[in-house]
């Protein structure tokens, strides 16, 4: 995303549409930009090396979770 991060991206988005659900797919594991992407309107945090186990229950998670 030339000039706008996932964070950055995740908050425009919950501001446009605040009923959106987003999930942050990254290879980052470092716990500040995950902490800052829940803050952002995240509804999860998934590492890449870990999306075979932990995509699926995150989406689900978060189509049940309202914001």
């Amino acid at each position: 995303m030339p000039g706008l991060n996932g964070i950055e991206a995740a908050s425009r988005i919950r501001q446009l549409s605040p009923d959106s659900r987003i999930i942050i797919l990254t290879q980052n594991a470092d716990d500040d930009l995950m902490t800052a992407a829940l803050r952002a309107g995240a509804a999860a945090y998934v590492l890449k090396t870990e999306m075979n186990t932990k995509l699926i229950p995150a989406v689900q998670a978060a189509l049940r979770t309202s914001h």
